[in-house]
């Protein structure tokens, strides 16, 4: 009692969690789906740095800091395999997609790599950086038949986070 008459018991600061999200429901354009395969999607490979529940921030590219308060609500590696997997599903592009094949050996197997999945923030001007890289493998003999990687920085206007996040998400 005589903390909080002394103004030391004033609020705790509270964690917030987000989650990247992206409208998926866009079709895929210029291509005869479903093909006649099946694709297996691994769980993405996410840079050690960020793989973690802490979003992470940079004031300058050589040092790396976490906030405490400011967290993933689900590990990056689980989140981004679950978007990948979300949007072939919802794209239509294969017969069958999924995590796990039990039954029979998938066609094709798409692995993928986070490379940064950061907000750069020098104080007035704060940026979304994410980086990733694709690989698909033929099953068969393991063959790798497709590539694509993008590292993308976009500008947030906003102090708060969930700006970062729909940046990150965009």
């Amino acid at each position: 009692v005589l903390l909080v008459s002394c103004g030391f018991g004033g609020s705790l600061p509270t964690r917030n969690f987000y989650v990247l999200s992206y409208d998926s429901s866009q079709p895929a354009t210029g291509s005869n789906q479903p093909y006649p395969y099946s694709l297996q999607v691994q769980r993405f490979d996410v840079q050690r740095i960020y793989n973690r529940q802490n979003i992470v921030y940079r004031f300058a590219p050589q040092e790396l800091k976490w906030y405490e308060y400011q967290q993933w609500a689900v590990r990056p590696d689980y989140m981004v395999t679950d978007l990948a997997l979300n949007h072939l599903e919802t794209a239509g592009l294969f017969n069958r997609v999924g995590v796990e094949f039990l039954d029979t050996r998938a066609d094709f197997r798409l692995e993928g790599t986070v490379e940064a999945l950061e907000r750069f923030d020098s104080g007035d001007v704060f940026y979304g950086h994410l980086a990733m890289s694709f690989k698909m493998f033929r099953t068969a003999d393991g063959q790798q038949v497709w590539e694509y990687s993008f590292d993308e920085r976009r500008q947030v206007y906003q102090r708060e986070m969930v700006y970062t996040v729909i940046a990150l998400s965009q």
